[in-house]
Order: C-alpha cells, then sequence, then structure tokens
C-alpha cells in the first residue's frame, strides 16, 4: 500500500512537472509569435513609407517635367 502511494504521488509530481514545462513552452511559443509579428508589422510599415514616398517623389519628377515642357513651349 506505502509502494502504491509514493508510485502515485511520483506520478503526480511528474504529470506537474510536465504540466508546468508545457505552460513554459506555450509561453517561449507566444512569445515567439509576438515578436515575429512585430517583426512583420515593423517590415510592412517600412515598406509602406518607401512606397509611398516613392510615389511622391514620382509625382514631384512628373510635375517638374511638365513645368519644364511649358516653360521650353512658352
Amino acid at each position: 500500500m506505502e509502494e502504491e502511494c509514493n508510485a502515485l504521488r511520483e506520478l503526480a509530481e511528474r504529470e506537474r512537472e510536465l504540466r508546468l514545462e508545457a505552460e513554459r513552452n506555450a509561453r517561449m511559443m507566444n512569445k515567439r509569435r509576438a515578436r515575429a509579428y512585430e517583426a512583420a508589422t515593423r517590415e510592412r510599415n517600412l515598406n509602406e513609407t518607401l512606397t509611398e514616398a516613392l510615389f511622391t517623389v514620382s509625382w514631384i519628377a512628373l510635375l517638374l517635367a511638365m513645368v519644364v515642357v511649358w516653360m521650353a513651349y512658352k
């Protein structure tokens, strides 16, 4: 009977250790996902900013070209 109680205690302790380890692993995975999401968001924001800047520069170049053409024919 004593041996069975000890075995059950050991099983309960092992189960608790495994549960704690699983919780730690889940927290680490959540942190990794959060970091990956933040990195992807930063990259997407940078790409959007660069695209907007290129669009603006293109419009300015077009307007300058139109002014040059207008000045040439004036």
